[in-house]
């Protein structure tokens, strides 16, 4: 699944990169869960991720770890600014750990965010 997802998602990253600018980067990214104020055990994951941005879209992919286990990261996604006070904002983030082939997480957001000034 997730190598699918990165495959379709190199495949728009490429056709954008032939019509625009692309700055990449790299980065690091810590996320942990908690529910009703509870730390989740064995829910903290940190990834580094490369990727590249253009003007609206983005993806960028790389190694993660969760609690010794070892996988893959991937996130896609677009940010557009759009009647000067409106910005819409989306991504899909997948991963999946190595010795668990059934342990795939996804989560797919999207923002809608209006500026007062």
């Amino acid at each position: 699944m997730i190598r699918n997802l990165f495959i379709a998602s190199m495949l728009m990253v490429a056709s954008v990169a032939a019509n625009a600018d692309i700055r990449w980067y790299t980065e690091y990214k810590h996320d942990m869960n908690f529910i009703d104020e509870e730390y989740v055990e064995d829910s903290a994951r940190n990834n580094l991720r490369f990727g590249g941005q253009g003007e609206i879209f983005y993806i960028e992919a790389g190694p993660s770890e969760r609690a010794g286990d070892f996988g893959t990261s991937l996130e896609a996604g677009y940010k557009w600014e759009f009647a000067e006070s409106w910005v819409l904002k989306g991504k899909l983030e997948s991963f999946q750990f190595d010795q668990n082939e059934g342990d795939v997480g996804s989560k797919f957001e999207t923002e809608l965010r209006y500026y007062f000034n």
